[in-house]
């Protein structure tokens, strides 16, 4: 099972603005009947669809994703062994250092603004460039399964709950040279992580809105900032490169530290 980080750590990179508006989608699904490389509308109006056209995702489990006047919730529930689904992945041009199922630091995918520790069967990366993809879900085994059960698949410690197969490549797009800078902002909403937290920022002044993670391998093992301080309305100054996925700015946050409010 992938999952989703609201913040990403990534090397810095700015990726291809995804339209969100409502004539997007229904060109979309104009074209989806005569070209296999265009979604149809269906992928679009999902919560993984939303994150894609860079909806504002909301503080909640499950989570929520806001659109205009669409709102999708994340399906966080479980099927059974051998249950399929479509859905839409944003891939990062570039990769993340992060911890998945083992604890070893590894490269991985940042899909849809998280860090994906699963691999897409069909699906080669390329450093560099990013696409957008249409990818078949299996669900693999069953998570809530009796283990005295045998007459169900159940899940190994170290392995998800589904595997990934590419469908199509839907677009690429290469990543532009990212911007260094510095924000500062209130803590409004913490996820944390295996290896620190993903943050997002608000400026009390301007209002703009940044999404970050403060983890180790980002600011360095020999920083001193102090993970154990980051706490709702704190500020903090991140200074790092700038990018974006669909409409929202993210910092790669290369230094830290807090602000006296």
């Amino acid at each position: 099972m992938y999952r989703l980080q609201q913040l990403i750590s990534v090397s810095g990179a700015a990726i291809l603005l995804l339209s969100g508006c409502s004539n997007h989608i229904a060109a979309h699904n104009a074209q989806s009947a005569s070209n296999p490389y265009v979604a149809s509308t269906s992928l679009y109006n999902t919560f993984e669809g939303c994150v894609v056209r860079g909806g504002l995702v909301a503080e909640s489990y499950p989570a929520y994703c806001s659109i205009g006047d669409e709102n999708y919730k994340q399906d966080i529930s479980f099927g059974k062994t051998g249950d399929k689904k479509r859905i839409l992945f944003q891939v990062s041009p570039q990769t993340s250092k992060c911890q998945g199922f083992h604890p070893v630091w590894q490269d991985c995918l940042i899909v849809n603004g998280g860090n994906f520790f699963e691999d897409i069967q069909g699906y080669r990366h390329k450093p560099g460039i990013g696409a957008l993809l249409e990818v078949e879900r299996t669900q693999i085994c069953d998570p809530g399964a009796d283990y005295m059960d045998r007459n169900v698949t159940h899940c190994p410690a170290d392995l998800g709950v589904y595997e990934y197969t590419l469908v199509r490549y839907l677009s690429s797009n290469r990543a532009e040279a990212a911007s260094v800078t510095t924000f500062v902002g209130r803590i409004t909403h913490i996820e944390p992580g295996g290896d620190g937290y993903t943050v997002r920022l608000t400026n009390p002044t301007t209002q703009h809105v940044v999404q970050s993670v403060l983890s180790i391998p980002n600011l360095g093992s020999s920083n001193a900032f102090d993970f154990n301080n980051v706490k709702l309305g704190n500020t903090i100054e991140v200074t790092g490169e700038l990018f974006k996925i669909g409409e929202r700015d993210h910092i790669t946050a290369r230094s830290a530290r807090f602000v006296t409010n």
